[in-house]
Order: C-alpha cells, then structure tokens, then sequence
C-alpha cells in the first residue's frame, strides 16, 4: 500500500524557504540564518537554494554582504511550482494499492479520493505569498 501525496523533505524545506523569505521581506537572506530559522540542515538547505536559483526562483548576491534575493518568478511562484521542481509531477491520479485489486471505477475509496485530490490540486495551484 502506498501513501496518498508524496512531497519529500528537499521540496517541503523549499515551499517553505519561498514563503519564508516572502514573509520576511528582507533584501539578503544568509544560508546559514535561514537554516537556523527554518530549523533545517545547512547542507541540505544550500543544495535546495541552488537548485532555486538554477530555475529562476532565486538569485545569488556575491560580497561580504552577498547572499540569496528572491526574484518576481520567486515571490509568484505556486506551491505546485516549487514541489514539481523537486519531487516531479505532483497531481498525478492516486491509488492506495499498488496491485489491480479494483477497477477505478468501482472502487471503495474513488469518492474520497477524487474529493482529495481535487483539494490538494486547488491548495497547491495557490501562490505561496497568498498562505
């Protein structure tokens, strides 16, 4: 049996990262005070950072004064957009069994889960500066 939404730690630290710097509204926002504040690897934060910046979400500010400015694609991103960058698609149909038990039609659970899915597809199609 497989669990119904997969979002990994990398993509939460990452929506999370996003709405915190959003929220904050500073210029500059340093890894390792970030990490503090989100309570999270400074490691595994700074490859997450990266991979914002590789996709526009993020920029890097070099200097003694230099770390990570969020860009306008960063501060309209939606929850989807960052977690897809991550984890991949993430509005894929859901099964709880892995094996052909029923035909999706006539199972049990399809009612709860369409209605599930359905929430989770309007939550995560919200901008994160809209939480």
């Amino acid at each position: 049996m497989q669990s119904l939404i997969k979002i990994s730690d990398a993509a939460v630290i990452a929506v999370h990262a996003i709405d915190y710097m959003i929220k904050k509204n500073d210029s500059v926002y340093i890894a390792s005070n970030l990490a503090r504040e989100l309570q999270v690897s400074y490691n595994h934060l700074s490859k997450i950072l990266q991979l914002l910046v590789k996709h526009g979400y993020l920029q890097t500010m070099r200097g003694p004064s230099g770390g990570y400015v969020i860009t306008r694609k960063g501060e309209n991103a939606r929850i989807k957009d960052i977690i897809a960058l991550i984890d991949g698609d993430v509005e894929k149909n859901v099964c709880f069994m892995n094996t052909k038990i029923c035909s999706r039609h006539s199972c049990v659970l399809k009612d709860f889960l369409q209605r599930t899915l359905d929430d989770f597809k309007k939550t995560v199609n919200t901008k994160i500066k809209d939480f």
